[in-house]
């Protein structure tokens, strides 16, 4: 075999290994995702890292925006799975401010500052939508 053959081979063989733990990482997320849905509403909030960490949160609130549990999705490569996060527990969601974030990693910030967004922009549609109706 002629030695581009061969690394044609270990290249084809580095995707599919690749492609594989991608899809056990996304099995994993989508898993923690339902049990915590299945639990009651959640805020999720991501910050996508091309060749820097990518993190996603997600918190699990009640209807006040009080964070019951949390999960966090984190780190650079393929064999990164959901953990536990329960730094902001007992917290409300729309209290955390971006000046307490300071010790924390740049992407996990903004993946905590992007659910904060989301929840706060699901709540003015829900008030609009309340609005249309009365």
């Amino acid at each position: 075999m002629s030695k581009i053959a061969i690394f044609i081979c270990i290249g084809i063989c580095a995707w599919s290994l690749n492609y594989f733990l991608g899809y056990l990482q996304i099995k994993n997320f989508n898993r923690e995702f339902i049990d915590l849905r299945r639990k009651g509403k959640v805020a999720v909030g991501r910050k996508k890292g091309s060749f820097v960490s990518g993190s996603v949160v997600l918190f699990l609130i009640t209807d006040e925006g009080e964070i019951i549990e949390g999960k966090l999705l984190y780190g650079t490569s393929v064999l990164a799975r959901v953990r536990d996060f329960n730094k902001f527990n007992n917290r409300t969601l729309a209290s955390i401010k971006s000046d307490e974030l300071k010790g924390v990693k740049g992407p996990l910030k903004k993946s905590i500052l992007d659910a904060k967004k989301n929840y706060e922009f699901f709540l003015t549609e829900k008030e609009k939508e309340n609005a249309r109706n009365i």
